[in-house]
């Protein structure tokens, strides 16, 4: 979809929302297109506001249902909002549906004439490109064939390598980087950021954190339909990893409060200590649960861990066979990617390996160093395993604790959020300087 407005904006501004609210209808069932005889309003937007400047790549986060999708469509034009209104400078374009905008009895390249001229290119400008589109999507075999024959991959890969070929000043893509194999979200990524840095400016949509936070400058954080935040992406990523709704996503744990005092929406209580249940010791497993813990060693149990204090993190279990097994603590960053795995067969002094063969009820301690870990949400699962590496009993994402900043470890310089890995160790530098 691509359309072409000239507005009055501020300077090097290319988008301004202002107040966008949407409702549609809802019904008794639950849906909005349900045959309940009780009609009510379901609020999809409400009062959406945020300025786009030239080059800014916004990433729009948020639970399903959010609203994210409602409001791409409203700023592309396909939904028209109940309040509010919308302004950009020039050309827009957008990829919100697979095979969004093509003809399926049209061949690939008949398709990339066929839009490219409704978004106002010439013939001649069109075959300059031409062999550039098919070249980036990797369809140059298929560019004669009819697109109602390809898969949905080759849907989106044309049609990002179209839209992001022919030149707009806004660029709107729905969870358009998960479509494709590795190769080609890695090729795209990198057009996002290069035709960014030429000026463009992008708005992106997607559940995949990681690649929001590799790619985007600004995030807008919805929930049920409000912006609960418009600022830097690393600001909001912080803020959606932290809401309840993502936390527990994966893990099923529910959400309690840190105290009687503790105000609806504020940060839960992340499990850092657990105790043996009989949800976590089914009657036929081996390997029983009797504990488990992650704490700044030395000090109480609370859900929040220094930058600059040691980790220790503790695993109590009965077992009950009587051969060697072993155990892995598998530390995972907020984004669910496994980021260190911690076992007792790779330590630092040899006289302190045990080997587990006899029935018994065991405690196994790790420590961190501090200086390890950067500031964020981590997760810890614990696996136990016989020594042909074959798995006995696992216990996925178990613990949850927060990293909290330290400044001390800057030597006073102010923390930046550009430190956007989950390593941040202490190292050994030295810095010569020739004149």
């Amino acid at each position: 979809m691509s359309k072409g407005y000239l507005v009055m904006l501020g300077e090097n501004i290319v988008l301004e929302v202002n107040g966008i609210g949407k409702t549609f209808k809802g019904y008794d069932d639950g849906t909005l297109q349900g045959v309940g005889s009780t009609v009510r309003e379901v609020v999809s937007l409400n009062n959406i506001s945020f300025q786009l400047k030239q080059g800014e790549i916004l990433g729009i986060v948020g639970n399903n249902g959010a609203g994210k999708s409602t409001l791409l469509r409203i700023i592309s034009g396909l939904l028209k909002p109940d309040k509010g209104s919308i302004s950009y400078r020039g050309k827009l374009s957008s990829i919100l549906d697979i095979g969004s905008g093509f003809h399926p009895d049209l061949s690939g390249i008949d398709n990339v004439y066929m839009v490219a001229r409704l978004m106002g290119y010439t013939k001649k400008e069109i075959e300059e490109v031409l062999e550039d589109i098919f070249e980036f999507s990797e369809l140059k075999q298929f560019k004669e064939t009819p697109v109602k024959h390809y898969s949905s991959g080759m849907f989106m890969r044309l049609a990002f390598s179209l839209y992001t070929t022919l030149k707009s000043n806004l660029l709107i893509m729905d969870e358009v980087l998960s479509v494709g194999d590795m190769n080609f979200r890695e090729k795209s990524s990198a057009r996002i950021k290069e035709i960014a840095a030429r000026g463009r400016t992008i708005i992106l949509a997607s559940h995949e954190m990681k690649t929001v936070q590799s790619l985007c400058t600004h995030g807008l954080l919805l929930e049920q339909g409000t912006s609960k935040g418009f600022d830097t992406i690393q600001s909001i990523i912080e803020k959606y990893v932290n809401s309840n709704n993502y936390i527990f996503l994966k893990s099923g744990v529910a959400a309690r409060p840190n105290s009687e005092n503790q105000k609806s929406g504020d940060l839960p209580l992340l499990p850092t200590q657990v105790q043996g249940s009989d949800e976590h010791n089914p009657v036929d497993t081996k390997i029983r649960l009797k504990g488990a813990l992650v704490r700044s060693a030395g000090k109480a149990v609370t859900s929040e861990i220094y930058m600059d204090d040691e980790v220790e993190i503790s695993f109590s279990y009965e077992k009950l066979l009587n051969i060697p097994v072993i155990l892995s603590a598998v530390i995972a960053d907020r984004f669910g990617n496994n980021i260190m795995s911690l076992s007792p067969y790779r330590i630092k002094r040899e006289d302190d390996f045990v080997d587990i063969t006899l029935e018994g009820n065991y405690t196994q301690t790790v420590k961190l160093p501090k200086g390890i870990l950067n500031h964020g949400i981590f997760s810890v699962s614990f696996y136990v395993a016989d020594t042909s590496r074959q798995k006995v009993r696992s216990f996925e994402k178990l613990l949850y604790f927060r990293v909290v900043r330290s400044d001390k470890l800057f030597k006073g310089v102010n923390y930046q959020e550009n430190f956007s890995c989950p390593l941040l160790p202490v190292a050994d530098w030295k810095t010569t300087m020739e004149f």
